[in-house]
């Protein structure tokens, strides 16, 4: 696959080149990124690639280790701003490499807050797509995940509007990478109305938290993830596997506090017991896992998925309120309706 990490769109988005020079069967082996997430003299543990129309080949430009040079980008720059092309092999250096960009992005007193979350949106929907499609080496994917929630957690505490205006460029189309995004700016929102208090480290640990709940799908074979319909109960069994295998990753971060880690595991229980891997019940869920499921669930309803049109904001909280009362947190749930409120997402008319 070909994906092209392009400024605008919510969510990266596969192509095949353009009307004009179409690109060649090899461009699988290859993702398309803009040049302009490229940083002059930062180390980079991918090769570089340019496609030339009239070889109709792909001829190297920089191999893999080397740093970027100023002059290398500024040749490109010249030209147009052609996008480049990383090997699909080289992938998961190129998803840390973004997540580094984003630390320096929130960091940058320079760029306009409007501008700033638009870029961090994009690029954080960019690094948990490779995150999920390709996960590298522990190590590295948490070191990846550490600078995306650390990345969040700057700009929610320096700039607090930054929570609004992400939430106006949130996906409705679900895919895991994206719902995994969802989740951790409307979760952080919600605790940070409940804890306006909390700490940076305690903010940053919740973050990484949300942002991996469902990292277990990782584990999961792609063509049940990625199903158009509905799962039969075999396949139900397998996908209910995922809090424990997201939870098994998650060990390996010895950085994440206890509870940050157990959403991964309890992020499908009930208050009344019904739910998995462990059934257990109300005061025996952790608060953040409760927390995470309110927002879990209630991004899930209003998402399109390919087997139904997601509902309104309303009509997924009146389902929530009413036919999963005895499921979800009801106390969280009012913080939650009030969270949505003040953030201007309630309406009664259905989506067109």
């Amino acid at each position: 696959m070909v994906v092209s990490l392009s400024p605008n769109p919510s969510y990266p988005q596969p192509v095949n080149g353009n009307q004009s020079h179409p690109l060649p069967e090899e461009a699988s082996q290859f993702i398309k990124l803009n040049q302009k997430y490229l940083v002059p003299d930062r180390a980079a543990g991918f090769a570089l690639f340019r496609y030339i129309p009239a070889r109709k080949r792909f001829v190297l430009f920089k191999n893999e280790g080397e740093p970027i040079r100023a002059d290398q980008l500024e040749t490109l720059t010249h030209e147009g701003r052609q996008p480049v092309f990383v090997p699909v092999a080289h992938a998961s250096a190129l998803t840390f490499y973004l997540s580094e960009n984003l630390v320096d992005l929130v960091n940058d007193p320079s760029i306009p807050i409007e501008v700033k979350v638009e870029e961090v949106n994009t690029l954080a929907l960019a690094v948990m797509k490779n995150l999920f499609d390709s996960p590298p080496d522990m190590r590295e994917f948490i070191a990846t995940a550490a600078n995306v929630s650390r990345s969040i957690t700057i700009l929610l505490l320096s700039q607090p509007v930054a929570m609004n205006l992400l939430n106006r460029l949130r996906s409705y189309d679900y895919y895991t990478y994206s719902h995994s995004l969802n989740v951790c700016v409307m979760g952080m929102g919600l605790f940070l109305r409940l804890h306006p208090r909390a700490t940076p480290s305690q903010v940053e640990d919740l973050t990484r938290g949300l942002l991996l709940h469902d990292i277990g799908k990782c584990d999961i074979p792609r063509e049940l993830t990625n199903k158009p319909g509905r799962l039969t109960e075999a396949e139900w069994q397998i996908m209910r596997s995922h809090p424990v295998k997201g939870y098994e990753r998650l060990e390996h971060d010895e950085t994440l506090s206890p509870d940050s880690h157990l959403i991964a595991l309890y992020h499908h229980e009930a208050m009344d017991g019904s739910g998995y891997p462990e059934g257990i019940r109300r005061g025996s869920i952790p608060l953040t896992s409760r927390l995470c499921k309110v927002v879990d669930v209630y991004d899930a309803l209003t998402s399109n998925r390919s087997y139904k049109q997601r509902m309104t904001p309303f009509d997924a909280l009146v389902l929530m309120t009413r036919d999963m009362k005895t499921q979800i947190d009801q106390d969280l749930m009012k913080e939650f309706i009030l969270f949505l409120d003040h953030m201007g997402k309630l309406t009664v008319r259905k989506p067109l």
